[in-house]
């Protein structure tokens, strides 16, 4: 056993290593090995950045670990102190059937799409592939067959959308084990956990997850063999290794982006050996422009062309890009120390991720942090896109030890990554506001018209909670049943009791929904838990449609369908949560025969303004003899009224209502 670690850890590992440009080195020369390189300040660690495979950068010491060949050791140490560093300590396990050699716990390029298949074959109503397009080998002819890029979408069909998305990448560097297998994981976790965890069910039902397991596989069939591929195979860029392990020939497909591409000098290399080698031209690869026209046919441009153009607050989506290793979370700008134009909000997202799972967050380019980059994807989907986008190092390892990523790096990662679903709706604003860290319903199942005790705590201390049944509260319409989303009041707390009365909630399972509000007034990530009611009503309803808007005065049309499933004539009476605000019609109850279904026009008119804007008003049916048994399956929003500006010449200023409307009249000359 310790003679196959060996092997590993310096003959393979060893293998697959930048050259200088230089010198070109042989197939014959021995292979590297690793050192410190001691750098003078940023500038020198930028430049070292553009020849070296840095694996490590110590900030505090200020050194890079590396490996380099003989050649490049006798250079550096001309101008640099340098010395040997110890190689990482890795423990292989025996060979088991599945997985890559000594790495059970990684899934191969072939068992990875292999379970794609299986995925979309076991759960057909929340998971398809789409061919997103090809990589180096599979457009080139005279090599191996290559393979198609897959992305594997995770949504439900509960909610038409539109969904926020979240693009999930893992394996664009073939030798970062970890990435495709955590990408590929989380897929799983949500799929598995539909229907019975709530959170799995309300993010599958409310947004969508897209998961490029593998963005370099013709790499990744490289690095199995195993040795230290990192580029992809593009062979015709001139680089003279052809002879593996020792080959580095390839294009690193995280400098071939082309938003900031070549913007620094040393943020990649022009020289083909090397391992940051950016390429022939921009978007040169073919999986660079599959990736990139994919993020385009998924994602709106919400950012200006201007370099220092923020994107809106109110931006949905999110992108990241599994890496590893170095326990980083990384964000734009990676090509310069200027913070992006979203600057505190990318710093926010990120140090909720940082802080989920224990690692440092900083901006990629910043001093400090890691080393400077250009032609990245996160850098690309937030300068093209503006939508945010974040690199994480995974672990302390390539071949990251199959105890170690069971253990540590697996449930921290996939505990953040659907943290990261949760904020994908606005991810410039939730993070900023309290996250609940649990949300305790005092009983699971309940009779209608038991009052719900929820216990809702915090990470940081909260001024409101907003609750709503069905749907997320800041979708449109929510709730969609009967229960109004509401504001609660409170002082500021980290936790907090309260109670609703379920009079009017279907029968059935539904989704109980709890968000906090902080004293800048804003919204924190949503939580959500699974309610069960029960009752005893002998009638089944249909109000469509479900949900509408009105201004005052405005009238909302419904068409009432009310069957009596009793076996004696009963009668209903239509009513609802706000009567203050609106009337209904008609007044008269409505008689159903037992076992008869009627049909009937209803509607409601506002008959005041809303206090609030947006303010919900559920609408429910409840039989006469019965007072506490109503269900509810409408809403009616009631907007404030609009006001019109009318310029005039006029010497006074008066508001004065007209329908809809307020009607306000200015001095304007």
């Amino acid at each position: 056993m310790m003679r196959r670690f060996i092997w590993i850890a310096v003959a393979v590992w060893a293998a697959l290593l930048c050259a200088s440009p230089a010198r070109a080195a042989s197939t014959t020369d021995p292979p590297p090995d690793l050192y410190r390189v001691y750098f003078a300040d940023w500038d020198d660690l930028t430049r070292l950045s553009g020849e070296l495979d840095i694996w490590e950068v110590n900030h505090t010491e200020n050194y890079l670990v590396a490996p380099l060949l003989a050649a490049q050791v006798e250079t550096l140490g001309a101008t640099h102190r340098v010395e040997q560093a110890p190689w990482p300590v890795t423990q292989v396990a025996e060979s088991t059937e599945g997985g890559i050699e000594g790495f059970a716990c990684y899934r191969t390029v072939a068992e990875t799409y292999a379970t794609l298949d299986q995925l979309v074959g076991a759960y057909p109503d929340l998971a398809r592939v789409v061919d997103i397009g090809d990589t180096w080998d599979k457009v080139t002819p005279g090599g191996p067959s290559g393979y198609d890029l897959l992305v594997l979408i995770v949504t439900s069909p509960v909610y038409s959308g539109p969904k926020p998305r979240m693009f999930l990448m893992g394996g664009i560097h073939a030798r970062e084990l970890t990435t495709s297998e955590t990408a590929l994981r989380f897929a799983e976790r949500l799929l598995t956990g539909y229907g019975a965890d709530p959170d799995a069910t309300w993010l599958l039902d409310y947004a969508e997850l897209h998961v490029l397991v593998a963005a370099n596989p013709d790499g990744r069939i490289q690095a199995e063999q195993p040795s230290l591929w990192r580029k992809n195979t593009n062979d015709s860029d001139g680089c003279p290794y052809a002879n593996p392990p020792y080959t580095t020939y390839g294009v690193d497909l995280n400098r071939n982006f082309d938003f900031g591409w070549a913007s620094c000098a040393g943020c990649s290399s022009p020289n083909a050996c090397a391992q940051t080698y950016r390429g022939v031209s921009a978007a040169s690869e073919p999986e660079t422009q599959a990736i990139q026209d994919y993020l385009r046919s998924i994602y709106a441009d919400s950012r200006a062309d201007s370099i220092d153009s923020p994107a809106p607050d109110d931006t949905s989506g999110l992108l990241i890009s599994l890496h590893s290793y170095g326990q980083l979370v990384l964000y734009p700008w990676g090509n310069t120390t200027t913070p992006a134009p979203n600057g505190p909000a990318l710093a926010a997202l990120g140090a909720r991720f940082g802080a989920q799972l224990g690692y440092r967050s900083c901006q990629a380019g910043g001093f400090g942090c890691l080393y400077p980059t250009d032609g990245t994807t996160d850098d690309w989907v937030y300068g093209e896109l503006g939508v945010p986008g974040y690199t994480f190092e995974l672990g302390t390892d390539f071949f990251q030890a199959c105890t170690t990523y069971e253990s540590s790096v697996a449930p921290s990662m996939l505990a953040t990554l659907e943290y990261a679903l949760r904020v994908t709706a606005l991810p410039y604003q939730q993070p900023q506001g309290p996250t609940i860290t649990d949300l305790l319903p005092s009983r699971t199942t309940l009779a209608a018209g038991e009052p719900l005790t929820l216990t809702a705590n915090f990470d940081e201390p909260a001024t409101a909670l907003r609750l709503s049944v069905g749907q997320p509260p800041w979708l449109p319409g929510a709730p969609p049943v009967v229960y109004p989303a509401a504001s609660l009041p409170l002082t500021e707390t980290t936790t907090v009791t309260v109670s609703f009365d379920t009079t009017y909630l279907p029968a059935g399972r539904t989704l109980v929904f709890a968000q906090a509000q902080n004293a800048e007034e804003i919204f924190g990530l949503a939580a959500a838990q699974f309610v069960t009611v029960t009752r005893t009503s002998k009638f089944q309803l249909a109000i469509s449609p479900p949900f509408q808007t009105v201004h005052r005065r405005d009238v909302a049309h419904f068409s009432v369908t009310v069957t009596n499933t009793g076996a004696i004539t009963a009668t209903y009476i239509l009513s609802s949560t706000a009567d203050q605000l609106i009337a209904l019609t008609p007044v008269t109850p409505t008689v159903v025969a037992p076992q008869s279904t009627v049909t009937f026009a209803a509607s409601a008119v506002s008959t005041r303004d809303a206090t609030d804007a947006d303010a919900p008003v559920a609408i429910f049916v409840c039989d006469a003899g019965q007072p506490r048994d109503c269900i509810g399956t409408a809403v009616v929003i009631i907007e404030p009224p609009r006001l019109v500006r009318l310029p005039i010449i006029a010497r006074e200023r008066v508001v004065t209502p007209y329908r809809n409307y307020a009607v306000e009249i200015v001095h304007e000359r």
